[in-house]
């Protein structure tokens, strides 16, 4: 009998013996997967603050190309001022040199008809002598 409790203590010391080790085991893997999922956090934060920061520096880069644009925009239009401002010039420039020119059309009309004139004038003169006024005078000195 004493025998039968001694094996009986053996085995009941080799259950509670395995099963004190079931519960380590289940100890530890408790505390890895605690460590894992602390770790996953320290992962998931880390990686939340660096798309945090890129965000952030993504968002100055477009503010900046934003002003770089406003900049250009503003550019763009005081050129096109100056533009709008020279095209204008220039055609009021160009009526003055319309004008002008024809008020020199009209001069060159008058002056071919004049000239016509004159050319028909010409044709139809006929040549004088005029020694028979200047002897008398060249005589008499």
């Amino acid at each position: 009998l004493n025998r039968e409790i001694a094996e009986e203590r053996n085995k009941t010391s080799e259950v509670v013996q395995s099963l004190n080790e079931r519960i380590k085991e289940q100890e530890f893997i408790t505390k890895k997967m605690e460590l894992d999922r602390s770790e996953e956090q320290k992962i998931a934060f880390r990686t939340k603050n660096k798309i945090t920061e890129d965000l952030e520096a993504i968002t100055q880069q477009l503010k900046e190309k934003q002003n770089e644009c406003k900049e250009l925009q503003d550019e763009l239009n005081k050129c096109q001022k100056v533009a709008f401002d020279t095209k204008d010039e220039l055609s009021k420039e160009v009526d003055n040199f319309k004008k002008q020119a024809e008020e020199l059309n009209k001069i060159v009309s008058v002056v071919s008809e004049e000239k016509e004139k004159l050319s028909t004038e010409l044709a139809n003169t006929r040549a004088v002598s005029y020694t028979h006024l200047t002897l008398p005078t060249i005589c008499s000195v």
